[in-house]
């Protein structure tokens, strides 16, 4: 398959302001990167793939700090799957892992309370 797509790289690094930060939390820190990268003009760009690099040294990224940058590309793309044919993740297994739940968690909802 010929993929005729631009690719961008972000590096979540660059979020940090250059420091080596091993843990990224919190939903407006999310969303200030979300702003910072640009991701709703790239959200409304077709033919675009969306390279994430996850910096070795991350050790941790909590769901609000996921959701506050990802949930409106989600939203905006329309399902889970298609986020993921646009954005892709480069970076350790589990800090991935950790985004994708947040993101699964955050389209589901709250839990219904019986």
């Amino acid at each position: 398959m010929n993929d005729e797509r631009k690719t961008l790289t972000i590096n979540l690094a660059d979020a940090a302001g250059g420091a080596i930060t091993p843990y990224l939390s919190g939903k407006e820190r999310g969303k200030q990167a979300r702003g910072m990268f640009d991701l709703d003009r790239f959200d409304r760009e077709e033919n675009l793939r969306v390279v994430v690099k996850l910096p070795e040294y991350l050790k941790g990224i909590n769901s609000s700090y996921s959701l506050g940058l990802f949930s409106e590309s989600v939203a905006h793309l329309g399902s889970l799957e298609a986020f993921l044919e646009k954005f892709q993740f480069d970076g350790k297994p589990e800090i991935i892992g950790l985004v994708l739940e947040a993101l699964r968690r955050g389209i589901a909802g709250p839990p219904k309370l019986a």
